[in-house]
């Protein structure tokens, strides 16, 4: 696996916010605070309408999923994809986005330069599963093998979906899935020790313990 550092020289900037968008705003009048003249009204500039590139987006769903970073870098710094305006729409009949893809492949490097890139964790899959449905589903089988080597690895990519608005985060924590289950519950589904400190987490970071799943 690549890291970011390894990728290309110059990454993608954690704000994710390319030189093309400071086109997409008008600059500030100033006021003459001697003449106190006041600025001339402007009419707001009409939105410009952006078609989602599919092709691409699930071009960087399959390269996410195999972990390849240095190409995910590439189509993120191409002007023309807009990643602030794209990245969380879904490319497939699974409603995958790249998140959740790089999710699945369990690569923390992604997962924190899709999120300083406008990744929303808060986006659901076909299955109404956002994206801490699917990291609480990492603790249970396929994945355990790679976290038993590595058991800090679960909660560093909780942390990194956590850091954006906490009360979004309590939103996506509490949302259910179609099997009406929230993070919490699929993640008190594993038996394995390593969940436990990932239940910690959920909890301190506003999982309900009361709230109900489809049984009650």
């Amino acid at each position: 696996e690549e890291t970011v550092a390894e990728a290309e020289a110059g990454a993608v900037p954690e704000t994710g916010v390319s030189s093309s968008l400071s086109a997409d705003f008008g600059e500030e009048i100033a006021v003459n605070p001697e003449t106190k003249v006041e600025p001339e009204r402007q009419e707001p500039e009409q939105e410009q309408e952006y078609e989602v590139d599919y092709e691409k987006l699930r071009e960087l769903k399959d390269l996410c999923l195999v972990r390849s970073i240095s190409q995910v870098v590439s189509i993120l710094r191409d002007p023309s994809f807009r990643p602030l305006l794209n990245v969380n729409d879904p490319s497939d009949s699974r409603q995958l986005t790249p998140l959740h893809a790089a999710i699945l492949s369990l690569s923390l490097p992604l997962v924190r330069l899709l999120v300083s890139n406008g990744a929303k964790p808060t986006i659901p899959n076909g299955k109404r599963n956002n994206s801490f449905h699917m990291l609480s589903d990492l603790s249970i089988q396929p994945h355990l093998d790679r976290l038993s080597n590595e058991p800090h690895l679960l909660l560093d990519l909780l942390e990194t979906l956590a850091t954006i608005d906490l009360a979004e985060t309590k939103k996506a924590l509490k949302a259910t899935n179609e099997a009406q289950q929230t993070p919490l519950h699929l993640a008190l589904s594993s038996a394995s020790v390593i969940s436990l400190p990932f239940v910690h987490s959920l909890l301190l970071l506003g999982s309900d313990p009361l709230q109900p799943n489809a049984e009650g």
